[in-house]
């Protein structure tokens, strides 16, 4: 990807991409491994595999690039270093809990609920981005906290209206999938939009009429809580997007004045995956 001295990263943790034991693929390009030198340390690390993922992993390292950025937004660990110190990837803490899809039996609580929408108040007004990839896999569970993270930055865009608005659509079908498991109303509402209006649209209007959800999933209180939490969170938001103060996140990297910032495919194998930026097409 880039020298490591040439980035704001410099002196940040890093580990050797041959200091690396597999021990899950999530994704071609996404793996949990741990250390040979510390087993009990397990990472999710995250490589940069093709052209387009370059651009896209240098923008999710610059929105993380503060430690602690905030208690539901999962943070960089370490950066993976290749031969010449080049960076090839980038590690977070493993979440034993999984994300949503993983574990549908868990009983999901409202408080998670509203740690969501406080870490979208943060990225959306502090930050002026939104998150733009919202659904079940990219939402953990850290049971040990008992707090929801958010991870996977990648597709994180300015905080525009329609953005927003776009987001705002993208957490109530993701608490409606959650709560129903009905992962087939989603998709027929992009169809009907695309036959109807030639576009793409993830409007929530055919599941908020709904009188009711119906409920298939475990939950530590009644469905209409959650769905009462979820209108006000909105309606205040829609009152308040005036105030958003739009940032484009950076997507290249910073150079050192010795000018040596360049990029290099990595070599561990890794074919990488297309960008899914439709929810519909994540495998639930």
């Amino acid at each position: 990807m880039a020298y490591l001295a040439d980035t704001v990263f410099a002196d940040w943790p890093t580990a050797r991409y041959a200091g690396l034991n597999v021990l899950h693929q999530f994704t071609p390009r996404v793996h949990l491994v741990q250390l040979a030198d510390n087993p009990e340390t397990r990472l999710v690390v995250k490589y940069i595999t093709n052209n387009m993922m370059k651009g896209n992993i240098w923008k999710e390292m610059n929105i993380l690039k503060r430690q602690q950025l905030h208690p539901s937004i999962l943070p960089i660990d370490r950066f993976i270093l290749h031969n010449n110190n080049y960076i090839v990837g980038m590690a977070t803490k493993f979440v034993p809990g999984g994300n949503l899809n993983h574990n549908k039996n868990r009983t999901f609580k409202l408080k998670w609920l509203k740690q969501l929408t406080e870490a979208l108040d943060f990225l959306h007004f502090d930050q002026g981005i939104v998150h733009g990839d919202l659904h079940m896999d990219n939402i953990l569970i850290d049971e040990a906290a008992d707090r929801l993270v958010l991870c996977d930055f990648s597709m994180a865009k300015e905080a525009t209206e329609q953005n927003l608005m776009d987001e705002f659509w993208s957490v109530t079908w993701t608490i409606y999938e959650l709560i129903t498991l009905d992962f087939k109303a989603e998709e027929e509402q992009v169809q009907n939009s695309q036959h109807q209006y030639g576009v793409y649209s993830l409007n929530t209007e055919s599941i908020e009429k709904l009188p009711s959800w119906p409920v298939r999933a475990k939950l530590d209180c009644d469905a209409e809580a959650f769905r009462k939490y979820l209108r006000e969170w909105i309606k205040m938001r829609k009152e308040t997007l005036q105030s958003v103060k739009a940032r484009k996140p950076e997507t290249m990297a910073n150079s050192s004045e010795q000018g040596r910032s360049q990029w290099e495919e990595p070599t561990h194998g890794c074919h990488g995956v297309q960008s899914r930026t439709i929810r519909i097409n994540y495998q639930h």
